[in-house]
């Protein structure tokens, strides 16, 4: 089976080495593609030395600018299709994803499109994060559910997921607007009538070390961006 952990990194000296070696542990079939987001610190370093210990599971991606997490995550899904990988996992970089819940969300894989590690169904909580944070959290989960007609899926907002390529392959990647972590939720609403989705739930904790890279600028295009695709949606319907 092949199995492309895609992690998206910006400046995650701190934590990248830790959880790539985690992932290596788990299992030998796994592999792991680091894009650095053109990291300010040490990161793609850090990604380049592990890579020459482990030159058959490790690929690094570096961007040339900082552009999002949503550009970097579509250069890992166009790198898992280009290169015939079964299923993506896509995860943090700061290990408030932990590594061995990979087995658990591959194991539910086979029969859907996309498993979500949920943080908001039975089973899934937040843990050790500041409750501003938490309260972000569902609040945004239940607007973005609202605008988008999301009403069977819980957390929208997770970015810890399992993909089956074959069904990136049969969407068009290069239609996607979201240069942000959005990118998922533009997929599953632009493809809500022929997708089958999955949660599991999960722990999530705060990262283990560094700073967020939560911002305003972030809260207010998550916000704006679900409610742009609905009126493009509705325009479409009456045009």
């Amino acid at each position: 089976m092949q199995i492309l952990v895609v992690l998206p990194v910006y400046n995650e000296e701190e934590n990248l080495k830790r959880i790539i070696n985690e992932i290596l542990a788990l299992d030998d079939y796994l592999k792991i593609l680091v894009i650095d987001d053109c990291s300010l610190d040490k990161s793609l370093e850090i990604a380049e030395s592990l890579k020459k210990e482990n030159q058959e599971r490790i690929f690094i991606i570096s961007q040339l600018r900082h552009s999002g997490r949503g550009c970097a995550i579509k250069k890992g899904y166009n790198f898992a299709i280009d290169n015939n990988f079964e299923f993506l996992i896509e995860m943090d970089s700061d290990l408030s994803h932990k590594p061995e819940y990979v087995s658990f969300l591959l194991r539910e894989a086979k029969d859907v499109d996309i498993v979500i590690g949920s943080r908001l169904i039975k089973g899934g909580f937040i843990y050790n994060r500041f409750f501003l944070r938490n309260i972000i959290t569902y609040i945004g989960n239940f607007y973005l559910r609202f605008i988008l007609g999301l009403w069977d899926i819980r957390d929208v907002t997770s970015g810890f997921r399992c993909i089956n390529v074959e069904f990136l392959r049969k969407i068009n990647l290069n239609f996607l607007k979201s240069k942000g972590p959005q990118l998922l939720q533009e997929i599953i609403f632009k493809n809500k009538d022929n997708i089958c989705i999955k949660e599991l739930p999960i722990i999530f904790e705060k990262r283990y070390r560094g700073q967020s890279k939560f911002t305003l600028l972030i809260i207010l295009k998550s916000l704006w961006l679900p409610l742009y695709w609905r009126i493009e949606n509705l325009l479409s319907f009456l045009f």
